[in-house]
């Protein structure tokens, strides 16, 4: 709010909340479907105008100039999914653009180009040290502390475990086939599950060598007969390890066949 006071911005379940030295509310931010995300605070344009960036669980990316609280022009930017993790800001690929980077809960990882420039020598907004620099930008490189992460420990990039990827095609209407990658020979169950949590097939027990193996799926119960649409759950269980899955099946008529 320029009053010269430092305020601290909190997230919660409506939005952000800003508080002064006291513990006073100061100011208020609420939008749908509230935050699981906490706020970064970057100068977008160079203006002197701080903006306030920060994931939501209904409307994706949003961003905020503050201290008017006016929305962005452009957001929110829409998701896959809902957003717990905190934007980070940087120049990803060395353009002299500002790239917003995101991850969404199903998994994704987004970067978007923004269309402005940003000076860290010229803008500094002192903090204790949090996220990164005592700026508390997000930024992965900074005048402060340069790049921000260095790992000294070499890691193998050797796959041990077992995975499961994303069920593909889905929707579908006659076959669904799944994945399974395998990193050393592994025990492991393969069901699917109806929306319930009803089990409806079995699709694998027993071992696995090393390599990829595809499963398909029919979209038939244990006793061969054709399910009806709907999502349903592929579950993995490797001792204690569970993954899950979902996919989505799609029937048609002859009616809607026939047209």
């Amino acid at each position: 709010n320029r009053d010269g006071k430092l305020e601290i911005l909190v997230n919660w379940k409506g939005g952000v909340l800003a508080y002064d030295a006291y513990g006073e509310v100061v100011d208020s931010l609420t939008f749908h479907g509230g935050t699981q995300s906490s706020p970064t605070l970057v100068d977008l344009g160079v203006d002197n105008h701080v903006d306030l960036f920060i994931g939501s669980e209904g409307e994706g990316i949003q961003c905020f100039e503050l201290p008017e609280n006016q929305v962005r022009t452009g957001f929110p930017i829409a998701l896959s999914a809902s957003m717990a993790s905190t934007p980070v800001l940087m120049d990803v690929n060395n353009d002299g653009n500002l790239n917003l980077v995101g991850h969404s809960g199903d998994g994704n990882l987004w970067i978007f180009d923004l269309s402005a420039t940003y000076s860290m020598e010229k803008n500094r907004f002192e903090w204790p040290t949090h996220r990164h620099d005592v700026w508390r930008t997000g930024c992965f490189d900074t005048p402060q502390t340069g790049f921000g992460v260095v790992e000294k420990k070499r890691r193998s990039s050797k796959f041990h475990g077992v995975l499961m990827l994303p069920p593909f095609p889905s929707p579908f209407t006659e076959s669904s086939y799944i994945p399974v990658k395998v990193g050393s020979k592994r025990e492991i169950t393969l069901k699917v599950y109806d929306s319930t949590g009803r089990l409806v097939y079995l699709l694998f027990n027993g071992e696995l060598p090393i390599g990829t193996r595809i499963f398909e799926w029919r979209g038939v119960d244990g006793r061969g007969r054709m399910l009806p649409s709907g999502v349903y759950f592929i579950r993995l269980e490797n001792g204690g390890d569970i993954q899950k899955n979902k996919v989505l099946k799609v029937s048609f008529s002859k009616f809607e066949k026939g047209n």
